[in-house]
């Protein structure tokens, strides 16, 4: 099933590993697990997806992940690399399960980034394991999701007789293809499609797609934009397993080329007397301050990143905190820092949990933390203008 039911008790629930073991065991550690999962308290682990890729032993980490998930020591769902290497794809960061190596740092391309090359024994093992996973947890007092909860989404995906992630998402993408040929039949295509555009555009920023044209972005252009947004918003599997996308108010350069499209906050729109929902994806920086995001929209108050955030901190709109937590804390970017020669965790990056229901932030190389900010309530700041909690 796609949506299933997390089990009742104390849970731990783990962000983003990609491939760094030694950081999972540590954390592991850190909250009282032996190498079984077992806990004197009885708590079980679950984990929000992204086990794998850029990281030096994803292998070891699915081993560890599946032995706990076959013993009911913990739970796991995919996230969007997980999606990725199911479709075959051989993204950046995921060679390896392909048993070739890879270099990771743009100016180092004569350096392999160290990762274990899975055979082809493994790489079955692996997928086996990767395609019997849900993509949602859930109970009636907290959510789990790799990205981003929708409850349109969530409804189709819940009561869908679909088994597998790959049936799902092969069905809804066949449902947005009819709509887009569908569209491009249409003799008031343009005018649907600008309708699409403004939809999916930042409050504020609603003459993008007339300054687009101003700037000599073809029609053409316009219309793949559209599609490109209709897959990612409309296939309910993309919407939870990476989130919404919205045009960005001005091109941007990322991963060595110029976009048009950025991720959307959408916990700005989640009712804050929803359950609490809980997500890694977003890469959020275990810092002081998230100023030095790469999606500094995401993490200041408000849209502009101009004031910035703080980490460690239900998020919230410019109005109030909500109830959502995201525990992604970068540490799929710790090759980077060894690449580079960096202490460890130097740009920010650690392994994270989040403790349910005592509301405690566990992170891999350091104390743990309380969760800040209450539901419903306001932002306030401290004197340098960064965000500060309200008690918890």
């Amino acid at each position: 099933m796609l949506v299933q039911s997390l089990p009742e008790g104390p849970l731990d629930i783990v962000g983003d590993i990609h491939g760094e073991y030694g950081a999972l065991l540590s954390l592991m550690d850190r909250m009282g697990y032996d190498y079984e999962g077992n806990h004197s308290e009885g708590r079980v682990m679950v984990f929000v997806g992204d086990l794998i890729d850029r990281g030096p032993d994803s292998i070891s980490v699915v081993r560890l992940v599946r032995r706990l998930v076959d013993t009911k020591r913990a739970y796991c769902i995919l996230g969007n690399h997980e999606l990725n290497v199911l479709l075959g794809k051989a993204n950046s960061g995921s060679k390896w399960l392909y048993g070739e190596k890879e270099s990771l740092i743009r100016d180092k391309n004569d350096r392999h980034t160290l990762q274990a090359l899975a055979d082809e024994a493994t790489r079955s093992e692996i997928l086996s394991f990767l395609q019997q996973l849900p993509i949602i947890l859930e109970r009636s007092d907290v959510r789990v999701v790799h990205a981003a909860w929708d409850d349109a989404a969530v409804d189709k995906l819940r009561g869908s007789k679909l088994r597998t992630v790959l049936d799902a998402y092969y069905f809804y993408k066949g449902e947005v293809d009819n709509r887009i040929i569908s569209l491009l039949k249409s003799v008031t295509a343009s005018a649907e499609r600008d309708v699409l555009l403004a939809q999916w555009t930042p409050t504020g920023t609603e003459e993008l797609s007339a300054n687009q044209r101003n700037a000599r972005v073809s029609e053409d252009e316009l219309s793949a934009q559209c599609a490109e947004l209709m897959y990612q918003n409309e296939n309910p599997v993309n919407v939870v397993l990476s989130g919404f996308e919205e045009v960005s108010p001005s091109p941007f350069f990322a991963g060595g080329k110029e976009r048009t499209l950025r991720r959307k906050r959408w916990w700005n729109d989640y009712p804050s007397d929803s359950p609490l929902v809980v997500f890694g994806h977003y890469w959020r920086k275990a810092s002081r301050t998230e100023s030095n995001s790469e999606d500094v929209h995401l993490f200041g108050f408000d849209d502009s990143g101009k004031t910035p955030g703080q980490p460690f901190s239900l998020l919230y709109t410019s109005e109030k905190y909500v109830n959502a937590a995201c525990i992604d804390y970068s540490i799929g970017k710790r090759y980077i820092e060894r690449a580079e020669g960096l202490i460890s965790g130097e740009t920010g990056t650690a392994l994270g949990a989040l403790r349910l229901p005592e509301r405690k932030l566990y992170l891999h190389d350091r104390a743990p933390l309380d969760l800040q900010g209450v539901p419903g309530e306001g932002v306030s700041f401290d004197n340098d203008g960064h965000i500060l909690e309200s008690p918890s």
